[in-house]
């Protein structure tokens, strides 16, 4: 993975928290906002339905106002001409009223009073029948309005409102005005984003600009404006995503005042929110990713010079440094670059303390391995001469053995016994010089022991040292740490094994100083045999006595020098086992300090 990429994935870690806080942030925003704006897009639908209601209610306020004063009109007698006028001026000022009808309480048929504004009664027809006149008369003092129906005449959507004249408490006649939807109609459509309609309790239009759909069954406000229905209450909304409808209940009468329009306003709204919330979260991620790039650059580029030093370090080069701009900086990377420039140093210095170390217990090893050498050398060398000792003492033995079994003879071989006892004088001081030299190679056997303890000491004391050291470097110093142990086991075998071998010299030579002793005695007393040749004959029985003590005596000296001899074979031994153990030791070492000199500084 390149520089770059790893700054870009970093960059990323960075980003990716913070864009999706502003992804949060703006969905928040926009589920606060979006209802809120349906909300006032709803209340704005619903003040304008309320307005264009208001606009009918006033329409008909108007009309009901205009009845009532028609309705004065017909309460007196008068003359039914100037009543004529009176309608037809009315008619004139409000193309809306397509006519007005006063009927008395005969049918025109039979005689009675009907008056007609605009065209002619029907011949026969009897208005008294008909549904404007019925119901004003059941009620006179309120105003009926008919069901719309299309004028004949006019072919124009019309109502009938009527209501009944009383006069004294006694009804004679209904007054009745019809209206035309035209206007009405004309104004409720005069918006350009919003169309209002009038229709029956049922749906079916009664105002509309296709006049195809007024009074269709098929065609009501359901089914071509999908218009919610009521259900008990006087206003409901529905809102599409395209289209919104409305349905008021127009009080005091059977009819729905219906909305419909486009909801596009809406939309725009909640579309130029959306882009405004995109712009302002692309424009804090843009200005994020610019304090990201600030700051995450150095950043990076201080991380893989880290890693770089780091890896070198792995590799073993402890000679890479960082840059003097990036030990100078006093945030965080600069705090992590000087620990890992102290590290380095640090290690540095522990591996060339270590490696001086090994060097110094290679050379003390050659010493040790060569006194090892040494003393085997002359281990064997005593070895030689025991077995040398050894075999005086038995041919020692074998004359006093012979001595004693011719003691009987003694009388006759006096002379030989005088030479016998010179070639026994000469024995003996032959032996306590060989005794003498057992008794030297011995004290020097011994402090070559010494020696090895002091080596093996100051090895010991090395291999605590170089433990120590390899405890300080970690990682890299268990290797290590493990062969220090190593010498240092070593060590103390080897200062046991001295201290052993220094047990048995002492034994030895206190060995042999009693064997020495003993030839002196029987030197002593060869002496006395040659200085006393002449009383051989008369005290052969107490040198037969003597001789047979001597030989035991001999005897004894014989097995401790064959012990002697097999302790030093055994010191041998030891010796080169010493040796070889030193050899291998070296050798580790070496090859320690073989790695170590593989790092570089």
């Amino acid at each position: 993975m390149n520089d770059n990429k790893k700054k870009y994935i970093l960059m990323l870690k960075f980003l990716l928290p913070f864009a999706g806080f502003i992804i949060v942030i703006v969905a928040a925003l926009m589920l606060y906002f979006i209802p809120r704006y349906e909300r006032e897009f709803a209340l704005e639908i619903e003040s304008n339905m309320y307005k264009n209601e208001t606009s009918v209610t006033t329409w008909l306020n108007y009309y009901y106002s205009q009845i009532e004063v028609l309705a004065a009109y017909c309460k007196y007698e008068t003359d039914y001409t100037q009543m004529l006028d009176s309608f037809k001026e009315l008619e004139s000022i409000k193309e809306e009223i397509k006519n007005i009808h006063f009927s008395g309480t005969v049918s025109y048929k039979d005689g009675g009073l009907l008056v007609i504004v605009y065209g002619d009664n029907i011949e026969g027809f009897d208005q008294t029948t008909r549904e404007w006149y019925i119901e004003a008369k059941k009620n006179p003092s309120n105003i009926f309005i008919s069901s719309p129906y299309i004028d004949a005449e006019s072919k124009e959507t019309v109502i009938t409102i009527s209501k009944g004249v009383t006069l004294n408490g006694s009804f004679i006649g209904v007054i009745g005005i019809d209206i035309s939807f035209k206007k009405i109609s004309e104004l409720l459509l005069s918006n350009s984003d919003s169309k209002y309609y009038i229709a029956l309790e049922d749906g079916l239009f009664i105002t509309h600009s296709d006049n195809t759909l007024i009074f269709n069954k098929q065609r009501t406000i359901y089914t071509e404006l999908n218009a919610p229905k009521l259900n008990g209450t006087d206003y409901t909304s529905s809102i599409g995503k395209s289209k919104w409808t409305a349905v008021y209940d127009i009080p005091n009468t059977p009819w729905l005042l219906v909305g419909n329009g486009s909801s596009s306003y809406l939309n725009n709204k909640i579309i130029t929110l959306s882009i405004i919330m995109v712009v302002v979260a692309i424009g804090f991620l843009l200005i994020q990713f610019v304090l990201v790039m600030l700051n995450v650059t150095p950043l990076s580029q201080t991380l893989d010079r880290a890693i770089d030093v780091i890896k070198n370090m792995t590799d073993k080069h402890f000679n890479a440094v960082f840059e003097d701009k990036l030990l100078k900086k006093s945030d965080q990377t600069g705090v992590l670059v000087n620990s890992i420039q102290n590290m380095q140093k640090s290690l540095g210095n522990s591996i060339h303390s270590l490696q001086e170390s090994l060097n110094f217990i290679n050379n003390e090893i050659d010493t040790v391995s060569d006194g090892s050498t040494n003393l085997s050398d002359r281990t064997n060398t005593q070895a030689s001469s025991l077995e040398e000792l050894s075999s005086l003492i038995e041919s020692l033995s074998s004359s006093l053995d012979e001595t004693n079994i011719q003691s009987n003879d003694a009388k006759d071989m006096s002379v030989k016994v005088a030479d016998a006892t010179k070639i026994g004088v000469e024995s003996s001081s032959e032996i306590i010089s060989s005794m003498s030299e057992i008794s030297e190679s011995s004290k020097k056997i011994s402090e070559m022991t010494k020696l090895i303890q002091s080596i093996a000491f100051q090895t010991n004391i090395l291999a605590l040292n170089a433990a120590v050291e390899a405890a300080r470097a970690g990682e890299q110093g268990k290797g290590f740490a493990v062969v220090a142990s190593e010498i240092r086991s070593l060590a103390q075998n080897v200062d046991e094994t001295a201290k052993n071998i220094t047990n048995t010299i002492n034994d030895a030579l206190a060995k042999v100083e009693a064997g020495n002793k003993a030839v002196e005695n029987s030197s002593k007393i060869l002496e006395d045999i040659e200085s006393l040749a002449q009383d051989m004959l008369t005290k052969l029985s107490s040198i037969s006595e003597r001789a047979v003590i001597e030989a035991d005596s001999i005897n004894q000296i014989n097995v401790s020098v064959r012990q002697l001899n097999s302790i030093t074979g055994e010191n041998s031994n030891l010796a080169e086992a010493n040796a070889s153990s030193t050899k291998e030791v070296r050798t580790k070492i070496e090859d320690m300090v073989e790695q170590i000199n593989s790092f570089k500084f």
